[in-house]
């Protein structure tokens, strides 16, 4: 077993068990000599005297050991070094009179009388002392007359009063709140006044707390003759349909459709009958009401059977309030097609292209042959495109178009028949062309047509003609 044989030295002690050094706190064993009143603290190996901190007006006794106040002699008082200073009593309210002045000294003070007092102020003849003299009271204050005056110690201010503001020169101006944005309710409408403002609600509402709401008007029933649509701030007269407000915003007056239509064109295929709110048709032989009586259709005696075509190879073709029965006759060599569902063109298609040497008619004879019917009233919209026809789609071919008028037979004296220049032929390309019509047409009048389409090849040599015959069947009536 090994043991230590160096000692330990001052201020540690050896541990039996390990042989090792360990510190002695001489400050929890009470073998410290700190004088009374100061506290030990324990370092490696020794100890420490510490005295303590006093607080501000004491200081630390080694006869007792503790804090004892400091007696500083009569206006002298301990700083924070224990160290006693002068008291300054003049920074102190209240040592002198008001009508004295304060002079410091080592240790004290003395009180001069003063015989003038500060500016704004005065002598109270029975205390002697200095008062403030109350500007604002006396009338001696210099604020204008839109001012107000404040008194203040030893002077006065002057202040603009409530919604007033100081100009640059100093004085007091209106504030215009109304300029700040938004300061009023919605509806409302601010208006500035002096010193303030106030919000006035907009016509059509009324001031409710601080709230413009809307009056209801159409409470009212004697306020519209028809019907009142209240809107806010306000309201709105409305007629039943077929009447129109009057100048006054307030009354209704029926409208004369039949009269006011006139202007755009006949409301009725027939005659027009105004009624209260409304109109009436009357329609003409040929025609059937609709829409409770408010227009008038022209009847299809075509589709419908009711016609009566008794004339060989007649057909039914319908016009406006009427029908036509025109006869279609194929000449020889020609056969006539059905009708299909388009009822307004009939064709005769050829049986038979070989021709013998020599026969002019066979060899002139159209390759096609169609029958075209149309019908629209005098007042139709000029200008307006009638019939197209096209060719074949070759550029092989070359294409030479005519028009002509066959018959023009007006059904009603005092019409004037037309002629070539009320129509107008345009070839839009070389195998297609419109016919439109230039000028409108009198009526009642029955007009026919012929469209011609030559056709020859690059060598201009014939190769053939097609043919369209267009029949016009045109009322005397208006556009319903």
């Amino acid at each position: 077993v090994c043991r230590r044989i160096l000692g330990c030295g001052t201020g540690y002690s050896m541990v039996e068990e390990t042989q090792t050094c360990r510190d002695i706190d001489e400050c929890a064993l009470g073998t410290h000599n700190c004088p009374n009143g100061y506290e030990c603290l324990n370092i490696e190996g020794s100890f420490r005297c510490r005295q303590p901190a006093c607080q501000r007006g004491t200081r630390f006794s080694g006869a007792t050991g503790r804090c004892e106040p400091i007696n500083c002699p009569r206006g002298r008082e301990a700083d924070s070094l224990g160290m006693c200073v002068d008291i300054d009593e003049c920074k102190q309210s209240g040592v002198c009179l008001s009508t004295e002045r304060c002079i410091n000294t080592y240790g004290s003070y003395r009180c001069i009388r003063d015989t003038s007092c500060p500016v704004g102020h005065q002598v109270n003849p029975l205390t002697k002392a200095c008062e403030d003299i109350d500007e604002c009271t006396r009338g001696v204050h210099t604020c204008e007359s839109d001012q107000e005056c404040v008194n203040t110690a030893g002077s006065f201010g002057c202040t603009c009063g409530a919604g007033y503001r100081r100009d640059s020169q100093g004085n007091c101006e209106d504030i215009n709140e109304c300029s700040y944005g938004n300061i009023c309710p919605y509806n409302g409408v601010c208006e500035n006044t002096p010193g303030s403002y106030k919000c006035n609600c907009n016509a059509g509402t009324e001031q409710k707390g601080s709230s413009c709401v809307d009056i209801d008007e159409c409470k009212d029933r004697n306020r519209c003759e028809h019907s009142c649509v209240n809107v806010v701030g306000s309201y709105e007269c409305t007629c039943r349909p077929g009447y129109k407000l009057n100048p006054d915003k307030r009354t209704c007056s029926d409208i004369d459709e039949c009269q006011s239509y006139s202007l755009r064109g006949r409301v009725c295929g027939g005659a027009c009958i105004n009624t209260p709110g409304s109109y009436m048709c009357t329609c003409p032989n040929g025609w059937r009401t609709l829409g409770g009586g408010r227009s008038c259709q022209d009847i299809d005696e075509c589709a419908e059977g009711t016609y009566r075509c008794t004339a060989p190879e007649s057909i039914c073709f319908n016009t406006r309030g009427s029908y036509k029965c025109p006869q279609v006759t194929c000449p020889p060599g020609f056969v006539r097609t059905p009708m299909g569902s388009r009822r307004n063109s009939v064709r005769c298609k050829r049986t038979s292209f070989t021709c013998q040497r020599g026969d002019v008619e066979c060899l002139t004879a159209p390759i096609s042959l169609s029958y075209n019917f149309l019908s629209f009233p005098s007042n139709i919209k000029i200008p307006t495109d009638l019939f197209a026809m096209s060719g074949p789609l070759t550029s092989q071919k070359q294409f030479a178009w005519d028009l002509k008028v066959i018959d023009a037979r007006p059904l009603k004296s005092g019409v004037m028949a037309v002629n070539r220049g009320y129509f107008d032929l345009k070839v839009e390309n070389s195998a297609q062309a419109v016919v439109s019509l230039n000028y409108r047409i009198q009526g009642p009048q029955d007009v026919e047509l012929e469209l011609t389409m030559q056709i020859t090849d690059l060598r201009s040599r014939y190769t053939g003609t097609a043919v369209s015959k267009i029949f016009l069947y045109v009322t005397g009536d208006s556009v319903v």
